[in-house]
């Protein structure tokens, strides 16, 4: 099974498919305020800086950025309402590619937290780059490197890989 990636914008998949990346390109939502609540659909990539609001929209079935909830690496509550789900969360890797130094190191610790608090919880967790041009997607194996960083072991990073994530 080739790696899939569950949110590579359109104009990245010539180069994800390249790669040799399988992609998904679901529709984009940030929840601004509680009446955007009322967009979500089944199958979309939803993110917010609210964790509440990405509980509720999780019932829908979604693709959850949690990156933009402060102390998302703790909010057990999100990853209750996506475990108790079929909503899935998604590791993006972009948002690493561009931060640097500190910063770096301290999403990469966030991500470690998140990853093992979403495993106690039975969260489900998939890959994505949320590649914005070709010089985002990187190949399978650097994006292994790079969730190794994060503390996963080789296996458990080629595994979140493969997660193809599929709604409706």
């Amino acid at each position: 099974m080739k790696p899939f990636d569950a949110n590579c914008p359109a104009q990245a998949t010539g180069k994800a498919s390249e790669l040799g990346w399988s992609v998904a390109t679901p529709s984009r939502l940030e929840l601004k305020s509680g009446n955007d609540l009322r967009l979500v659909k089944t199958g979309m990539s939803v993110s917010s800086v609210n964790g509440e609001w990405l509980r509720q929209a999780a019932r829908k079935n979604i693709l959850v950025d949690a990156l933009g909830v402060l102390k998302f690496e703790k909010d057990e509550g999100l990853v209750r309402a996506v475990a108790d789900s079929d909503s899935v969360f998604e590791l993006p890797l972009r948002p690493l590619l561009h931060a640097f130094g500190r910063r770096r190191a301290q999403l990469l610790s966030a991500y470690s937290k998140f990853y093992v608090l979403c495993q106690k919880r039975g969260a489900k967790v998939a890959f994505t780059s949320q590649a914005q041009t070709d010089f985002d997607v990187k190949s399978p194996r650097e994006a292994v490197a790079i969730w190794q960083q994060m503390g996963l072991k080789r296996e458990q990073a080629a595994h979140v890989m493969k997660n193809e994530v599929r709604f409706g």
